[in-house]
């Protein structure tokens, strides 16, 4: 599996299963939970109404949809009130890719807080994807991904000796940061 950046550790199955987008579940602990504020709850329903959307995209299957298998995502969150990026942030989480014995695909991610979920969200992206034999979205039949940012940090470099940029742009760019 082509997964960017290469994940801390990593098990890829060589089987893959076919996955049917118009199955795909995905429960969270943020979602409805008491104890979880608006704000986190919001977040987690934007990252999953995207990672949906990117699937249905991406699935242009002529293979009967009923020969696919339904995915079943479980996002848990550990401190679901974490709504802050900081350098001591933990952007950890851990993705684990199975099949329940009905033959659902069922994946977890886990993760302290909103970040990690959001990450594991794009390693498990990065794994669905188009077979042009079956003519449709295969996932591997079982992952194990634990990962974390390599650095607590981000940086980037605007090279403006070879572009133009305009002051008010690197305002708006400082301001982002």
């Amino acid at each position: 599996a082509g997964v960017w950046p290469r994940p801390a550790h990593i098990t890829v199955d060589k089987t893959v299963v076919p996955v049917n987008s118009n199955s795909i579940t995905i429960i969270s602990s943020a979602l409805g939970a008491k104890s979880t504020n608006d704000k986190t709850a919001k977040m987690v329903e934007e990252i999953t109404s995207q990672f949906t959307r990117l699937m249905s995209a991406e699935d242009k299957g002529k293979e009967p949809r009923q020969l696919r298998r339904s995915m079943e995502v479980s996002l848990q969150l550990e401190h679901p009130d974490v709504l802050s990026l900081t350098q001591d942030t933990d952007e950890s989480y851990n993705l684990s890719i199975s099949q329940s014995s009905d033959g659902r695909v069922i994946v977890v991610v886990e993760a302290p807080n909103y970040f990690g979920v959001r990450h594991g969200l794009e390693t498990l992206s990065q794994l669905v994807v188009y077979d042009y034999v079956s003519r449709g979205l295969v996932v591997p039949g079982s992952v194990t991904v634990k990962d974390r940012p390599a650095y607590p940090y981000r940086g980037v470099l605007l090279d403006t000796a070879r572009n133009y940029v305009s002051v008010p742009a690197l305002h708006r760019l400082v301001d982002a940061m």
